[in-house]
């Protein structure tokens, strides 16, 4: 068994962890890196043995270990449990690690699990787990025949090749675009007169963190296509943006700004549109309305416009 196991730092933009409570997220983590886990995202564990590893109350384990069964993310059978997307996320496709599931998947106990296993994963298990007892009980112990290696070296071989000539096929390509740079025929990669790929821009998410992060500011009824213009805009001007904890960030710098939330002296408090707008947000994201009054004599640009304040 793997004595560490990865975390991706896209799991934590993954919509679906978002999604998930504090004490979800931690029973998640706590189920793939667990060293009950088995190589096949397995384990066979109680639900009093799991509230002892991880704080959580029986009751909160059993709650989040619906919502990951609920969602596809875990399958039960009884106190067996299967991390759905374990092996895609944490073991290689390498010939011997293919044996060593192949091995594991032999010994489940779980008519269940091994019948999702050879479902999702035909091409490793189909010629193990439809022949049930193919090995017997010590099969472990027993040692590869000669054949076998070198069916193993092989296969390792053309799998390097391959990863050569991917790598060798991808540097050339971005040769070629280096080259088509300097000649003119492409943008340049670090922005003079490039336009980046297009990216799809979450509107909804970004007017949900509005909402939530921002209760007490006037609600948003309607996504226009101005405001849809106006995200859009925020979004592609700076790479950092292009993430929605750099919004969720930049709405809690607007929760922690009192002049914002309408503790000033004319009682006026900021609305979406306002926040949307290029000069406003890096107003904001410089301090610029930190105090909750007018300063004397202020720059016409370090404060909201009149109409704005009389909005």
């Amino acid at each position: 068994m793997a004595e560490y196991r990865t975390i991706k730092m896209a799991f934590w933009t993954d919509p679906f962890i978002e999604s998930l409570s504090p004490q979800g997220k931690l029973l998640y983590i706590y189920l793939f890196t667990s060293p009950n886990t088995s190589n096949l995202g397995v384990l066979e564990i109680s639900k009093k043995r799991i509230s002892y590893e991880t704080g959580l109350l029986e009751d909160e384990v059993e709650e989040h270990l619906s919502a990951l069964e609920s969602a596809g993310k875990l399958l039960r059978d009884g106190e067996a449990m299967w991390v759905t997307n374990f092996i895609r996320n944490q073991t290689s496709t390498s010939p011997k690690m293919v044996q060593s599931l192949r091995r594991l998947a032999q010994e489940l106990s779980s008519e269940v699990i091994k019948t999702s296993l050879l479902e999702q994963f035909p091409n490793i298990f189909s010629d193990t787990l439809s022949i049930p007892n193919r090995y017997p009980i010590d099969t472990l112990s027993i040692p590869i025949r000669e054949e076998e290696e070198e069916e193993e070296e092989e296969m390792e071989e053309e799998m390097e090749e391959e990863m050569e000539k991917k790598m060798e096929k991808k540097m050339e390509k971005k040769m070629e675009k280096k080259m088509e740079v300097r000649k003119g025929k492409a943008p340049s990669p670090d922005g003079d007169g490039a336009h980046p790929p297009k990216q799809r821009v979450p509107y909804g998410e970004i007017l949900e963190l509005y909402h939530q992060l921002l209760p007490t500011l006037p609600n948003v009824q309607k996504l226009t296509d101005q405001r849809k213009r106006a995200i859009s805009a925020r979004w592609s001007s700076d790479q950092e943006r292009q993430s929605l904890f750099w919004w969720r960030s930049y709405f809690g710098t607007v929760a922690n700004t009192p002049f914002l939330l309408g503790k000033n002296e004319r009682n006026w408090a900021a609305n979406f549109d306002f926040l949307m707008r290029e000069q406003k947000m890096v107003m904001v994201l410089e301090g610029r309305y930190q105090s909750q009054q007018r300063p004397r004599n202020p720059r016409l640009d370090d404060f909201p416009d009149m109409d704005e304040l009389e909005a």
